[in-house]
């Protein structure tokens, strides 16, 4: 059985690349019907955040990304890389290290920019001297001589000189552990089988390699697949701080679709990918060497794709984005929404038909609201905005001729539309009224396009936006009417 896991610090929010390891390890783990492991390594406290733990464990929730064991907290198991440790020394694979008691030793360690081993040298005689005086010490990987090599399952044979390695520290002074004994520790005793983890951290690899082997358990070693590092349109190393996944408002299934697609070359062509079409084609031959350039106008794309989708979809995800757009609608809106009109804002039909209909201009969820608005709400004529966009749109349609005059004539508008009747209140035959209704306003030089102008800043205060006659099929013949004289009472 295959089993993955992702393993955060929870050091801040979850970035695009932690999200992305982690969709990997688990689409890779679901697709094999293994196990997702979540553990949080919070070994370093001066790095740890309050509230970091819960907040990435609840977005992984948010994603669809359950997990079926966890969360680990490693801090709270420092009993047993304790122990592990021990037995590394009792193997002579490790060593204790007491320079961080001596100033002059830490001094220069700094100076040399790596440990110089002096600790591994020293007499059975001293080390008891040191014990029994309580002096602190951390323990220390004993690197061999010699190479040492693993397959990477992403980037084939990977092979390291061993002398270019430095004794790095597996157990601190303070008892906790740092990332490389923890690391290898809990993957064993986890059942870990496959690690996907950023490319960042080949250069340790040997070093776990190595520890696999100092604890007899190089038969079990998980297969390790680095993948490539996110970078920004300059080639450079995407910044956790500019990568955050709670920013703008992305819907989680645009995010996952996007991470997905860096550094993975899909077996077939699709446009939106979804989690569970993840888990039925993703495989690790797929992904890639080579660093994967964050677009975020690929996800910007991306997440109108996914509106578009949730919306024309039969689920309940459809419902709660329905309901969150209608209360934050409502919130800002209510006031000036037209009376007349108000109960249908809670047909969920007509409501998501208001939607549809903006969607060409959406790229995030809060933009809704004031885009529906010139739907649901009375245009206000009264602003020095609207009196400048009434001059605008009166140039536009005659230099010579008033809106009085069109709106008040034997062959008004308000007319030409009361004698439409409700059954053939439709796009096409309202298209069709309207030309035949400016070919009688000719003497006036107006044409179609003038006379739509003239509708659309009547209809919704407006000079731009989606297809008039589709909105005034959305609000109805009665509520157009009344928002017309509304405009000519206010002209």
């Amino acid at each position: 059985m295959f089993v993955t896991r992702f393993a955060p610090s929870p050091t801040g929010f979850l970035h695009l690349g932690g999200l992305r390891t982690a969709l990997f390890s688990y689409v890779l783990a679901r697709s094999r019907r293994g196990k997702f492991i979540l553990r949080i390594e919070d070994t370093d406290s001066k790095r740890t955040v309050p509230g970091a733990a819960e907040n990435l464990a609840s977005i992984l929730n948010i994603f669809g990304l359950t997990y079926d064991e966890g969360p680990f907290i490693q801090s709270q198991r420092a009993s047993i890389y304790r122990q592990h440790a021990e037995k590394l020394l009792d193997n002579d694979a490790a060593y204790r290290c007491f320079c961080s008691a001596n100033t002059s030793a830490d001094t220069a360690v700094k100076k040399s920019g790596g440990y110089d081993r002096r600790c591994r040298h020293i007499s059975v005689t001293t080390i008891t001297e040191n014990l029994q005086k309580n002096l602190p010490y951390s323990i220390r990987l004993k690197i061999p001589e010699g190479r040492t090599s693993f397959v990477d399952l992403i980037h084939a044979k990977l092979e390291f000189a061993n002398r270019a390695l430095d004794d790095s520290i597996l157990l601190k002074s303070d008892g906790l552990p740092t990332y490389h004994l923890a690391n290898v520790v809990d993957d064993k005793l986890m059942g870990v089988t496959h690690i996907l983890r950023g490319e960042e951290w080949i250069p340790s690899t040997p070093k776990h390699v190595l520890l696999y082997r100092a604890f007899g358990w190089e038969d079990s070693m998980p297969k390790f697949a680095h993948v490539p590092l996110l970078i920004n349109k300059n080639g450079q190393k995407l910044s956790k701080r500019h990568s955050d996944v709670n920013e703008k408002g992305y819907l989680p299934e645009a995010l996952l679709n996007f991470v997905g697609m860096l550094g993975f070359t899909p077996p077939i062509s699709k446009e939106i990918w979804l989690l569970d079409d993840f888990i039925e084609h993703f495989n690790v031959c797929h992904l890639s060497k080579s660093a994967a350039i964050v677009s975020y106008d690929q996800l910007d794309r991306l997440n109108r794709l996914h509106i578009a989708h949730r919306l024309k979809s039969d689920s309940p995800l459809r419902e709660n984005l329905v309901d969150s757009i209608r209360r934050d609608f409502l919130s800002q809106y209510n006031s000036r929404i037209q009376e007349s009109i108000r109960e249908i804002i809670f047909q969920n039909s007509h409501f998501i038909a208001v939607l549809l209909s903006v969607l060409p201009r959406i790229t995030f969820i809060h933009q809704f609201p004031s885009l529906i608005a010139s739907v649901y709400c009375l245009p206000d004529f009264s602003t020095q905005e609207s009196s400048i966009l009434k001059q605008t749109v009166m140039s536009a349609i005659s230099p010579a001729t008033s809106f009085t005059e069109i709106s008040e004539s034997n062959n008004s508008v308000v007319s030409c539309l009361e004698a439409v009747p409700e059954t053939q209140w439709t796009e096409e035959n309202l298209k069709t009224k309207l030309k035949e209704f400016a070919k009688t306003i000719t003497e006036r030089r107006i044409k179609y396009g003038g006379l739509m102008k003239f509708l659309r800043f009547a209809v919704t205060g407006d000079k731009t936006g989606d297809d008039l006659t589709h909105l005034m099929v959305l609000l109805g013949k009665n509520a157009v009417i009344e928002r017309i004289n509304i405009c000519n009472r206010n002209w």
